[in-house]
């Protein structure tokens, strides 16, 4: 089958942008409508106020008239009236004439030019990332296309349904990444909702266009048919559908029932990201994380300071040992580390096996990155991080605070480098990243768990704790159950901040095990 000569409108071309990928971004670019808006609202009192004007004249205009018409002879020939007329169209009238030509607009359409070269402003390419992050979300927890469009997203309904039009472009944004899935199911919703949509921006002939196309691609013939004979009876001129349905009756001859196979479109996925997201889901529990030799308790590592104020510590898995510190980073803190970074947030990326730094779809956050010198917050935090752990923050990286976007994620990975991967030069220098602090920096209302799909445990963010793991194993190797996800956010904002943790000045803080 030649889909290439199903004929279909030109699809969208593709970027790589940057709004999208930050919920602080979201916020920026709130305020910018509202500068705009209010720029609108300046500029409608002043085109009022020339509007009421030139209606001040018409009504004068029109009561006369309707005087007038009654006896023509009368108003012309009375002085007083005529001298009103004559007056009225020779001093009058010019200043209408000038008022009606002073162009308010051009003003008006240099500010908002100037806002949007000033302020953050979208791209074409955030609102395609934007629909892209929604079947993200759709796909990781399982959401149906009709939930989302009509507002309910998980659990939760809110007060705001996706219009005909907006399911379409959140179709065709699908189609052009090649997610035929959810392509083919946000154009169904958008077919559906155009039967209420009496004020839709976009035609129910495009929606049949698409519907048949898909069904095309799929096998599935004769209802590629019947969308294309809906269009033709609404748009017989239609300068693809009488091609198409001539290229569908051929495919019907060469293709009986009996042998006519249809191609139902399926997700892109693979075992491991469906292993992911029903962990992410919270569908795979493991049973070792409720076991009683998991605990809590208050530990001090014998630091004396620490037995006035112990850290408050839970045992969530124990092999490898995952622990949470709870409140162990105060509000102030958080505050003054997310104020330090907002202006620094640039997309993240990933490091290639070749070592090179490349953006990519399967992480979708921005992230900067903080010295001890920044301020005696980050430095006391490091000095924290040395009591929790015990380990030297001789080696340890920055610290990287990171603000997830719409639907943000970050697909399983590890902390620490594959054997193929190329060795970036700290750790050429410093070693391997041996562990891992993840502090949370906001609740997240929805989604925005970590998982570790190895071993099955969930990990919720909450405001002020720290998450610990080691990511080599007690004889120096790589150990693979600390694969880990950042499940997708799907509403809220999600702030983090990460300390990696290398090998190097912990020789004697934490001794490898050459027997194992």
């Amino acid at each position: 089958m030649l889909l290439s000569s199903f004929l279909i409108t030109s699809l969208l071309q593709n970027a790589l942008s940057e709004v999208f990928t930050a919920t602080e971004d979201i916020k920026d670019i709130l305020h910018t409508e509202h500068h705009l808006v209010e720029i609108l609202e300046r500029y409608i009192i002043v085109e009022q106020q020339k509007i009421d004007l030139i209606q001040k004249y018409v009504n004068i205009h029109q009561k006369d008239y309707v005087e007038a018409s009654k006896d023509s002879d009368s108003y012309a020939g009375n002085p007083l009236k005529a001298f009103v007329l004559i007056k009225r169209m020779i001093t009058e009238w010019p200043i209408l004439e000038r008022l009606i030509k002073i162009n308010t607009t051009e003003a008006f359409v240099k500010n908002i030019s100037t806002t949007k070269e000033n302020f953050k402003f979208p791209l074409e390419e955030d609102l395609e990332g934007t629909a892209i992050a929604i079947t993200t979300i759709q796909q990781t927890y399982n959401l149906t296309t009709s939930s989302i469009a009509n507002g309910k997203l998980g659990n939760t309904q809110y007060n705001l349904k996706l219009s005909a039009a907006s399911c379409f472009d959140i179709s065709r944004r699908n189609n052009r990444n090649k997610n035929l899935y959810y392509a083919f199911s946000w154009m169904k919703e958008a077919h559906k909702k155009i039967k209420t949509d009496e004020n839709s921006s976009v035609g129910k002939s495009e929606i049949l266009e698409y519907l048949a196309y898909f069904e095309y691609a799929q096998n599935n013939f004769k209802r590629a048919g019947k969308y294309l004979n809906e269009l033709l009876k609404i748009d017989p001129s239609h300068p693809k559908a009488f091609d198409n349905k001539l290229l569908v009756k051929d495919r019907l001859e060469e293709n009986d029932d009996s042998n006519n196979k249809l191609k139902p479109f399926k997700p892109n996925t693979n075992q491991l990201t469906e292993i992911s997201n029903q962990v992410c889901r919270g569908e795979l529990t493991n049973a070792l994380k409720y076991s009683s030799k998991l605990k809590c308790y208050y530990a001090n590592n014998n630091n004396p300071f620490l037995r006035i104020a112990p850290f408050r510590l839970e045992e969530i898995y124990d092999n490898p040992k995952l622990v949470v510190y709870h409140n162990v980073i105060s509000n102030a803190t958080t505050e003054v580390i997310k104020n330090l970074t907002k202006s620094k947030l640039e997309r993240a990326d990933t490091v290639d096996k070749s070592g090179e730094h490349k953006k990519v779809n399967y992480r979708i956050s921005k992230s900067a990155w903080l010295t001890d010198k920044e301020s005696e917050h980050v430095d006391k935090l490091s000095k924290r991080i040395h009591h929790m752990t015990g380990l030297s923050m001789e080696s340890a990286e920055n610290l990287q605070v990171v603000n997830y976007g719409i639907g943000g994620h970050y697909r399983a990975h590890f902390d620490f480098a594959l054997a193929k991967d190329v060795r970036t030069p700290g750790e050429i220098k410093y070693g391997e990243r041996l562990a891992t602090v993840l502090f949370y920096l906001s609740d997240v209302k929805q989604g925005g768990y970590t998982a570790f799909p190895s071993i099955n445990v969930l990990i919720k963010p909450k405001k002020g704790s720290a998450l610990f793991w080691y990511n080599l194993n007690s004889n120096g190797e790589s150990d693979f159950n600390t694969l880990h996800v950042a499940c997708p956010v799907i509403v809220g904002s999600k702030w983090v901040a990460n300390k990696w943790i290398h090998e190097r000045g912990q020789e004697f803080l934490k001794p490898y095990n050459s027997k194992q």
